[in-house]
């Protein structure tokens, strides 16, 4: 049987970092527990897309979220990440996610790709949140 695990909103940011980093525990331990090995975020990881320069505990958010991915990964799982409207900065910027990019793909651009997993080949249509307006006029 395939399993994937699909979440969105997950909103980190300093307020309630207690909270977000427990519940984003527990996730990650019930996706290794129950060998659930894809995991496709649908946007809005971060509460905005420049958290570093507008959140003084920058590093701590980042260590919160990538500590369990290095676990999911280290265990076999695969993480696949499309920006939503709190990730995305402006033309010409970069998003939230780009510190992320060791740990999951991220798909800034509407395309397919094939979760490879044991039980074969799935294919997802990934369609990131208003794909048009975060490029330059010139593109």
């Amino acid at each position: 049987m395939t399993k994937i695990a699909i979440t969105a909103d997950l909103h980190f940011c300093a307020a309630n970092l207690a909270d977000i980093k427990k519940g984003w525990n527990e996730m990650i331990d019930h996706l290794i527990t129950n060998n659930t090995y894809d995991l496709l975020i649908a946007g809005d990881l971060f509460e905005t897309y420049n958290i570093a320069r507008r959140e003084a505990s920058f590093g701590t958010i980042y260590d919160t979220l990538a500590e369990p991915l290095r676990r999911y990964l280290q265990k076999g799982g695969q993480v696949l990440a499309i920006p939503g409207n709190h990730d995305i900065a402006g033309p010409n910027q970069k998003d939230a996610l780009v510190s992320l990019e060791e740990y999951m793909k991220i798909v800034r651009e509407p395309k397919g790709l094939y979760l490879n997993n044991t039980t074969g080949k799935i294919y997802v249509h990934f369609l990131p949140w208003l794909y048009n307006a975060t490029k330059s006029p010139d593109e």
